[in-house]
């Protein structure tokens, strides 16, 4: 089982090879669209990235449930508590 420290430092690893931005930058409360800049296509990436660490899928419909960096975490670490 991935520890929640893990998880976020997977997150934001992706999220700032993904936007070109330094990893320092990116917060737990940062917004996804308003203060990274992420669009569909960054979304569809990241989703693809975690799919492949994670092994799990994120739908649409919970994608589009995520504001913040740290609503991708907690997402991710309630799944795998689930599995």
């Amino acid at each position: 089982m991935e520890k929640i420290a893990d998880i976020e430092h997977a997150v934001k690893d992706t999220l700032a090879q993904s936007l070109d931005i330094d990893i320092s930058k990116i917060k737990n409360h940062s917004l996804l669209v308003e203060d990274m800049g992420i669009d569909s296509f960054g979304f569809a990436e990241l989703s693809f990235a975690v799919q492949e660490k994670f092994k799990l899928e994120i739908s649409n419909e919970d994608a589009q449930n995520m504001k913040t960096v740290n609503d991708i975490i907690a997402y991710i670490n309630n799944r795998l508590k689930k599995e």
